[in-house]
């Protein structure tokens, strides 16, 4: 054997010791009696560990959701209140309001318009046409018609301009403007809530890693068979002996091996 693949095969057994250690070191070299006590007190660690670690996860899940909610619902207030300063709705109602009372009002004119000039045509029929008075008739109609366009383009002017300054006052965009201000300062927000929890969560893990050892391991065991295959081909040793022993450690600790097992019957069955 080369040097090189020697380092491999010591690379491979060092990384499945470890793996089998975490669930139950073997205590090698102890008398029957020490031997017996750690594996007593290992269980009786582990087993207060994992209880622990177990409620701190709920507190953190419970933290993490009532503070995630409260988050949410004093965002979406915001948003809310900020939304509802938008008077796009009420411009939009005031301005179709102008707009009917300016047609209205030209409307009025009009009619006025035509029912004095037909009065004016009536007596223009009456009299002779040439005459003085049919003269002063004709002059009044064009008055009463000059009279009536400004009195409509001046009513046109003063509607269009109260609308113009109606349009004016519309504040959609400055609103959707604070509306997007205001979602990106509540993504900074929710970022540093996140990585506050992220935080948490990752010295929770950590803690873990050197509390509940014995969980993790076996876990590792029943989710990572490609990952021990690697290990245990390194090593010259089978599946077969490598889950044996993750069972025979289990026991040790008093630990339920049915998953282990389950997986040990599909290695065997070649599955």
């Amino acid at each position: 054997m080369n040097e090189e693949f020697l380092q491999y095969r010591k690379l491979g057994i060092i990384v499945l010791s470890k793996a089998l250690d975490d669930i139950c070191p073997t205590f090698h070299g102890e008398t029957d009696e020490d031997k017996q006590l750690k594996i007593k007190e290992r269980v009786k660690f582990f087993k207060h560990s994992e209880v622990d670690l177990d409620k701190e996860w709920r507190e953190l899940e419970r933290d993490a959701t009532r503070e995630l909610k409260g988050f949410i619902k004093e965002r979406d207030t915001i948003f809310s209140k900020i939304a509802k300063t938008n008077n796009s709705e009420k411009v939009r109602n005031r301005i179709s309001g102008f707009e009917a009372k300016k047609q209205t009002r030209v409307e009025y004119l009009s009619r006025k318009f035509d029912r004095e000039t037909e009065a004016l045509k009536k007596k223009l029929s009456e009299v002779e046409e040439g005459s003085k008075k049919h003269t002063q008739l004709l002059t009044k109609i064009s008055d009463l018609d000059k009279l009536t366009q400004a009195k409509i383009k001046k009513t046109e002017l003063r509607y269009n301009t109260i609308i113009k300054n109606t349009m004016n006052s519309d504040n959609s965009e400055r609103v959707a403007n604070r509306l997007k201000q205001s979602q990106e300062v509540w993504e900074r927000k929710y970022k540093e809530l996140e990585d506050k929890h992220l935080t948490k969560e990752s010295i929770h893990n950590n803690k873990r890693m050197e509390l509940d050892q014995i969980r993790i391991a076996m876990k590792g065991f029943v989710e990572e068979l490609d990952s021990f295959q690697h290990w245990c081909t390194l090593s010259h040793v089978t599946l077969k002996e490598c889950y044996s022993e993750a069972i025979r450690r289990a026991e040790m600790v008093n630990r339920d091996t049915a998953e282990l097992e389950g997986v040990l019957t599909n290695i065997i069955a070649g599955v």
